[in-house]
């Protein structure tokens, strides 16, 4: 019997209990926030715009690494994004199987769906954002 498991890839445990906090001037928030940045411009050039996570922009509005770290502090970090997926945390499967039940087909057929799934889930996201900018006074910049 094979057990399979979705799990996120992080290269490190990352903490983000910081991202409940509400005191925004508390250390574990700062070290979060750098921690945050690095993470989302790990794969990307520094001069890049990244969808802002601040409660204003909602991961709608595209930002400099400055703006996003400024707006971080004064406005926070959305509290329910806890899986970072439009910031480059992807979902992989991690699975754990007997020997005499592997079928490397049936393996890559579960792969597809997860990267089918996961390709849903941003777009799924995306929209849902940009449907609530539009109801929503939209912050000026």
């Amino acid at each position: 019997m094979k057990l399979k498991i979705i799990t996120l890839v992080k290269e490190q445990a990352m903490d983000k209990s910081w991202i409940s906090l509400d005191d925004r001037t508390r250390p574990e928030y700062e070290k979060g926030v750098q921690e945050f940045l690095e993470f989302a411009y790990s794969s990307i050039e520094p001069h890049e715009k990244i969808r802002c996570p601040c409660v204003r922009c909602n991961n709608v509005y595209f930002h400099n690494r400055d703006h996003v770290e400024a707006d971080l502090f004064e406005h926070g970090f959305i509290k329910h994004y806890v899986s970072w997926v439009l910031h480059g945390e992807e979902f992989v499967d991690s699975s754990t199987e007997d020997s005499d039940s592997y079928d490397e087909d049936s393996e890559l057929e579960d792969e597809h769906k997860i990267n089918n799934m996961h390709e849903s889930y941003n777009l799924i996201w995306i929209w849902a954002c940009w449907v609530y900018s539009y109801t929503n006074k939209q912050p000026t910049t």
